[in-house]
């Protein structure tokens, strides 16, 4: 019989916490403010679905504009990579012709040094003749009196 009161006594114990628990969460409940009413007015509800259709409207003209845009720098920008291409190849093509011209110059500049050491050396052989034949006591030819002046 002892241990029946002991459970009655813990059992009211717990009862008498949920009731307190109870007290202050309905204390809370009041003390907050009370929700809005739901409005069931249909020209209110018209007017919010007129609105949210003009806003749709909206935003369908912007996506449309903004699609617009992009399917015309989608198109800049292609041409913009065939004239990029263009360039590029007109490049390389001047590149290499470039380089063929240095080429040409520089066998060009090489023949002109060879001419002018064979110039060079024909010069000192009509000089070496000129003097052999001065040496000789022979008149010298009319045109190899212009060559020995120079």
């Amino acid at each position: 019989m002892l241990a029946d009161i002991q459970r009655l006594q813990t059992l009211l114990e717990i009862l008498g916490h949920q009731l307190q628990d109870a007290r202050l969460e309905n204390e809370t409940l009041r003390a907050r403010p009370a929700p809005a009413p739901v409005v069931n007015d249909d020209a209110a509800l018209k007017q919010a679905l007129q609105q949210s259709q003009v806003k749709v409207l909206e935003l369908q003209q912007q996506l449309n504009v903004m699609s617009a845009k992009f399917n015309q720098l989608a198109d800049d920008t292609r041409a913009h990579a065939q004239q990029l291409q263009t360039v590029s190849a007109e490049r390389d093509s001047l590149a290499h012709a470039s380089q063929q011209w240095q080429q040409e110059k520089t066998a060009l500049e090489a023949r002109c040094a060879q001419a002018e050491e064979k110039n060079v050396q024909a010069k000192r052989k009509v000089e070496a003749i000129i003097q052999r034949l001065a040496s000789l006591g022979q008149p010298l030819p009319a045109d190899a009196k212009g060559v020995e002046t120079e």
